[in-house]
């Protein structure tokens, strides 16, 4: 298996306390996984351009945030089944609070056209994901978070729709 990537992306500041994140990103994936039936109709393999776009909108003393972004890909597979074109809308905040504690929350909407999957009628997926956590600074260094998310693939086939609920516990080492 392997994967290269090449990204471009530039952040501006347009409005006063706000950053715009502007990036496009180029992907050729090539996977180990042969046995997945015909080549032509299920290989992952191929390229997939990606452009996305974040406004970080910092509130009076910066010590709050909101976000909002979009996503497009569009795949190009060797595989007919793996075509697709996607868009997806985010949004987000983050909230100092008391005892070197933030809370931190967003919810991301999307869909997914597989625009050369066989057999008719074409799979198409809506996806959601909806993600809090709370988030400690113990010392300058490290931090510990408890999360939660909600993710759900309302696809328009049966076996592969699906509905996670995972609770995460992490710990963060920066030096």
């Amino acid at each position: 298996s392997g994967t290269h990537k090449i990204g471009v992306g530039i952040d501006v500041g347009l409005v006063t306390n706000g950053v715009t994140s502007l990036s496009g990103l180029f992907s050729i994936a090539s996977y180990a996984d042969r046995d997945a039936g015909d080549p032509t109709l299920f290989s992952r393999d191929g390229v997939v351009f990606t452009l996305t776009a974040r406004h970080v909108q910092y509130l009076p003393g910066r010590r709050h945030y909101v976000w909002a972004g979009y996503q497009m890909d569009v795949t190009a597979a060797d595989g007919r089944n793996f075509d697709a074109v996607s868009h997806a809308g985010s949004a987000g905040f983050s909230a100092s609070l008391p005892w070197q504690l933030s809370l931190e929350g967003s919810a991301t909407i999307g869909n997914v056209r597989y625009v050369n999957y066989l057999p008719i009628p074409r799979r198409r997926s809506f996806l959601q994901v909806y993600a809090i956590q709370l988030k400690r600074q113990v010392t300058k260094n490290i931090s510990i978070a408890v999360g939660y998310t909600h993710a759900f693939d309302k696809s328009n086939r049966a076996l592969l729709k699906s509905r996670q609920n995972i609770v995460t516990l992490s710990t963060t080492i920066e030096f």
